[in-house]
């Protein structure tokens, strides 16, 4: 298209006017992630959510019965609206997890968690609660008693769990309710229990953020076997969890049955190397001989299969040169973040300590099969660490 000077003179002196004069224009703001402020009991059957409401900004409310919103939900346009009455699920042991967003339709903002709600209605005190995220990481809690007078107990895990019982409110009595717990949890899980007197406690937990994940190993494989499985693969099938068994030579041609019995049960089985050397004493073809003798003798115990690339060192004695190695005959060194120590002959209780104080979401924590105060410490290890919500990895 060919312009005129006339036309092409009209644009200019468009444009230097607007350069001269220009026209304060008022940023459309966009939604952005809003704030949520409260999540608290209202009535029997409602609690209230209220939010930072900014100007031209609407809201929309989502429900759903699973964390991962996998379950039952709906979602309710609210308009711009700053709180909503939330009704509390009417069945015993509901929950309604909420999340909610900010929208200048026809956009909308990720939505953000905006708590969960759940209720008790069975024999004993009914009750709801609700439970709230913060930023920082804590939990603010609240409780109204269906019944009373009702002890109500709030937990940095599942409900029940009494070493993370953090806050109890007494005589509370029916209609009235216990506001403002702030808990830090100890993993995804919060909950609250209440107790009429001389009753048994009834609680709800709460998930309120992903679950963390969490790694047992075991090293060595010289026992402790009984009906044909290692004690601590039946500790672990106790509780329906998975660890990973780093295993020598000698003790896969010793209990071949329980490496079968790791292998059916869904748990894997590395390599701790054929006779438990210091590695960086050996040249790098013994540390090569040592790795396969190894993988050998697993693939006469289960044809097909392999231990790569799972690999942990014995005594941990690794650098470079031995790395090098591993890595040429495809196995990876998995090092541990938490040593339970049970290879000194620490007691339980110390184990039990010791672990719990240093579990973290990734955190691979290394035991031995052969010590009996490990299978101790596990029964008390695995129920509290599935009480915060942790669930087991297997490591490679």
């Amino acid at each position: 298209m060919r312009w005129s000077w006339v036309a092409l003179g009209v644009v200019v002196a468009v444009l230097a006017a607007g350069a001269t004069n220009p026209v304060a224009a008022r940023p459309v703001q966009m939604p952005g992630a809003v704030e949520v402020l409260a999540l608290e009991p209202n009535s029997a059957d409602i609690a209230v959510l209220r939010w930072g409401r900014r100007e031209g900004m609407t809201y929309r409310l989502c429900f759903n019965t699973e964390y991962s919103f996998t379950g039952l939900g709906a979602c309710y346009d609210l308009g711009p609206s700053d709180d909503w009455p939330v009704r509390v699920p009417e069945y015993d042991g509901g929950i309604f997890y909420l999340t909610l967003q900010e929208c200048r339709l026809p956009d909308c903002a990720e939505p953000v968690r905006a708590g969960a709600v759940g209720r008790r209605t069975g024999a004993g005190a009914g009750f709801y609660a609700t439970a709230l995220p913060a930023a920082d990481g804590r939990v603010r809690m609240s409780a109204f008693a269906g019944s009373g007078p009702a002890t109500i107990s709030f937990y940095r895990a599942a409900a029940g769990a009494a070493e993370m019982r953090t806050l109890t409110c007494p005589d509370i009595p029916a209609g009235e309710a216990c506001y403002g717990a702030e808990l830090s949890p100890a993993g995804a899980r919060v909950g609250a229990g209440a107790a009429l007197p001389g009753g048994r406690e009834q609680g709800i937990t709460f998930q309120l953020r992903d679950r963390p994940v969490i790694y047992l190993m075991f090293d060595d494989g010289t026992g402790i076997v009984s009906g044909g499985k290692y004690l601590m693969q039946s500790v672990l099938d106790e509780f329906g969890v998975k660890g990973t068994f780093f295993l020598t030579g000698p003790a896969m041609r010793t209990y071949p049955s329980a490496v079968r019995a790791l292998v059916a049960g869904g748990h894997r089985v590395g390599s701790h190397t054929w006779s438990h050397p210091f590695l960086t004493r050996l040249s790098d073809a013994a540390v090569g001989q040592e790795l396969d003798l190894t993988e050998q003798q697993y693939r006469a115990t289960i044809p097909g299969g392999t231990l790569r690339p799972c690999f942990r060192a014995p005594n941990g004695d690794i650098n470079a040169r031995v790395l090098a190695v591993l890595h040429a005959r495809g196995y990876q060194q998995y090092t541990q973040s938490i040593s339970s120590e049970d290879y000194a002959g620490v007691p339980a209780a110390r184990m039990i300590r010791t672990v719990l104080a240093e579990a973290k979401d990734g955190a691979s924590i290394s035991f031995h099969t052969q010590e009996s105060q490990t299978a101790t410490a596990l029964r008390t290890i695995i129920p509290a660490l599935l009480a915060q919500g942790y669930q087991f990895g297997i490591v490679c």
